[in-house]
């Protein structure tokens, strides 16, 4: 980790040359190069879709042929599933459904995110931040093998950036325009939402970050007026998504922690899936409402039986959902089609350590970003995206690819933190650390 903080803090000058040499190019280059490698790693890996990955393909196909029944009757209990089969099942209707089509699908939404964590770096710091957030974006590791496999974060990002720029925009335009984009700002709320729940954490982040951007520039009376905009866009959004997805797949618009509440608090299992707390589904017959209450009742029991057991639970979910970033192998690497590949330990194992090692560096520039930021009030939104992810996945079931978007929010402030970093702040700091 040492070495490579070393040779980023070395080559910081070379990179400064080729962005300002190629200024008007740099972003368009990025793109290209973060598509590239995204594109090779699909085609030399192959992944086959498995697990909600394959459901997501063949409901997906079903739609596109016009089948717009629930594959299953998970989908009654976890009605988020429908959404992203839904819009991949459009895309699939216009360009044919395949393995390889809904990769590279998955793969331009991922290309989309850097343009809009480089526009989000920009609105948070400067230009310069922005050509080094983009970087990051384009060569993380993590983000280009889990490009490879057809999951729903990539475009729940979209949508959940788009919010947020939207937002900003919002802030800052006059009054005309924030009417405009405070309802663009609804709008992609409910569309994130409806791919994934969590998506609502938006409307409290936006309430809290929005009172205080608004106290430092002084628009009394500004925020309560885009906040309530947003507010009856979001629900508008929901309603007419809700009515036309029931009318086509008979699944309405449901959302509850209940069962991702009790896998949250399962000893056995580390608080992750299995196969034990799920026979609750068959057990009352997929009753949304059934399922979730007593899901839900069962998670009490277990806390109030095991109150220390769950403390610990916790600290392993943070260890699980902020420590492991070796998903994106997991998954790529998993019923791939490339049988020679697979039988490579070794090319897996560097593949570890490489994702890992990179991911440890991010976070160690995302604690210098927030130290050199602390005056800074653009920071807030990331901040407050982050601890509510943080808070919420000590009750819920954890998946260490569930940190991807709360990452993502972190990434300009760790290219502020990589941009002003100096070995001298190193040096300060080990000092501290001696000294303590």
């Amino acid at each position: 980790m040492g070495l490579f903080i070393l040779f980023i803090v070395k080559s910081r000058k070379y990179i400064a040359y080729i962005i300002d040499k190629h200024k008007d190019t740099f972003v368009f280059m990025l793109f290209c190069v973060g598509l590239i490698l995204r594109i090779l790693y699909y085609f030399i890996v192959k992944p086959m879709p498995c697990s909600d990955f394959l459901f997501y393909h063949q409901y997906a196909t079903n739609i596109s042929n016009g089948i717009f029944s629930p594959l299953d009757k998970t989908c009654l209990i976890f009605p988020h599933r429908v959404g992203f089969s839904l819009l991949l099942g459009l895309v699939y209707f216009l360009i044919g459904a395949s393995f390889t089509k809904g990769s590279l699908i998955n793969i331009l939404f991922s290309m989309i995110n850097l343009l809009l964590i480089y526009i989000l770096a920009l609105k948070m710091y400067d230009k310069h931040t922005a050509n080094v957030v983009s970087i990051l974006y384009a060569l993380w590791p993590a983000q280009i093998m889990y490009s490879s496999v057809i999951a729903s974060e990539n475009l729940f990002i979209t949508f959940f950036l788009t919010a947020v720029l939207f937002f900003i925009e919002s802030i800052d335009n006059t009054p005309s325009k924030n009417i405009i984009f405070s309802l663009l700002c609804g709008i992609f709320i409910a569309l994130a939402q409806r791919i994934r729940p969590v998506a609502q954490m938006l409307i409290l982040v936006l309430f809290i970050s929005g009172f205080v951007i608004i106290k430092i520039k002084k628009k009394n009376g500004f925020i309560e007026k885009t906040y309530l905009i947003i507010l009856v866009s979001f629900i508008i959004t929901i309603l007419i998504m809700n009515a036309v997805i029931k009318f086509l797949t008979g699944v309405p618009l449901r959302w509850s922690i209940g069962y991702n509440f009790m896998v949250g608090t399962n000893l056995k299992s580390h608080d992750v899936y299995n196969n034990k707390d799920a026979l609750i589904l068959g057990k009352y017959n997929y009753d949304f409402k059934k399922v979730h209450k007593e899901s839900f009742k069962i998670a009490i029991e277990r806390i109030k039986l095991h109150p220390k057991g769950f403390l610990k639970l916790i600290e392993e979910k943070i260890a699980i959902l902020w420590g492991d970033e070796t998903c994106s192998i997991n998954w790529s690497f998993t019923q791939r089609a490339n049988l020679k590949l697979s039988r490579n330990t070794l090319i897996k194992e560097f593949l570890i350590i490489y994702v890992q090692v990179f991911y440890l560096v991010l976070l160690f520039f995302i604690i210098f970003g927030l130290l050199f930021s602390l005056k800074k009030d653009s920071i807030i939104i990331s901040v407050l995206v982050f601890l509510i992810h943080f808070l919420s996945y000590f009750l819920l079931e954890v998946q260490s690819r569930y940190h991807y978007p709360a990452i993502i929010f972190l990434l300009p402030i760790a290219a502020y933190g990589m941009k002003d970093f100096k070995l001298e702040c190193l040096k300060n700091f080990l000092k501290c650390i001696q000294r303590s």
